[in-house]
């Protein structure tokens, strides 16, 4: 069965189209009054049969039977506000911003980087190799390891092994590995990125982007500290690569009374924070208890 994106036949824009096209208008297309613009563009993109096609898709989905002046520019201006494009859809640019060197340390063992060496032949037992290399004397630690270890073990090896005797870094520079940055929740001294973990069924298909939100200071040339929900347990500075600017949604007119809610937020695997609307359906569990 084949599902047309657009109600071509809609009784509302027939109604409002008026008999007599304007100049301009192409043959054997209908104009399209100002009032109906926004709910066409809807009908086109984002209903169940489009699957949101780009800010160049849409309007061929229009040209064909519709028409109105600077057509593509509203079509942009709707698909570049669309909330589900905005989170679900990767940018097809380069990344933002340039690389910058790390900032030159003015004493030893104030700013760290840490990585490891594996799979190497074993000796007495160890295959792994802890690498902390301080980056103002050059001189580094080398922590033989019997295996990759956990993200306890890591922050114990770098409180035992560095921190108890040159003291607390300004700064550790690591390859953004799971051991670094579950152990960078037990050190809490250290402004380090931690990764936004959500709990959905499949990674393929999760957002790619979440939001908006806020921006409260430009921290340097490439990076940004937002305004992040409570709930959010993470760094609240990003990277400009890893940010997008905020477009505002083209609002569909609504009757009088009603208004358009804004889309649900998304649950992190700290805790959830949906909010609860509605209970559509239940299902009663029996606890059978033997005597």
């Amino acid at each position: 069965m084949i599902v047309s994106p657009i109600e071509w036949n809609s009784p509302s824009v027939a109604s409002n189209t008026a008999p007599n096209n304007p100049p301009g208008c192409p043959p054997g297309c209908q104009y399209v009054p100002r009032t109906q613009r926004t709910p066409m563009i809807h009908s086109a993109h984002s209903s169940r049969g489009t699957g949101h096609p780009g800010a160049n898709n849409t309007p061929s989905l229009l040209r064909d039977r519709f028409w109105w002046p600077n057509m593509a520019r509203d079509v942009r201006r709707f698909v570049q506000g669309c909330p589900d494009c905005a989170m679900s859809k990767s940018p097809r640019h380069l990344p933002s911003g340039k690389l910058l060197p790390l900032p030159v340390p003015n004493r030893p063992w104030s700013h760290l980087g840490v990585d490891f060496v594996t799979d190497l032949p074993p000796s007495e037992g160890n295959t792994c190799i802890l690498v902390i290399v301080d980056r103002f004397s050059k001189s580094c630690r080398l922590l033989p390891l019997r295996g990759l270890p956990t993200a306890l073990e890591t922050a114990e090896l770098l409180f035992n092994q560095v921190f108890r005797y040159y003291g607390i870094p300004e700064d550790i520079v690591s390859d953004r590995g799971p051991q670094f940055l579950q152990s960078m929740e037990c050190l809490p001294t250290l402004r380090c990125d931690w990764d936004i973990r959500l709990r959905l069924p499949c990674k393929k298909l999760s957002p790619r982007f979440v939001g908006p939100f806020t921006i409260l200071e430009q921290v340097n040339s490439v990076t940004y500290k937002l305004q992040l929900p409570s709930p959010y347990i993470i760094h609240p500075t990003f990277h400009v690569s890893l940010l997008k600017p905020h477009h505002e949604p083209v609002s569909l007119p609504t009757e009088p009374g009603q208004t358009e809610e804004p889309p649900l937020p998304l649950i992190l695997d700290e805790g959830s924070v949906y909010k609860v609307k509605e209970i559509l359906q239940s299902r009663r569990r029996y606890i059978l208890q033997l005597t």
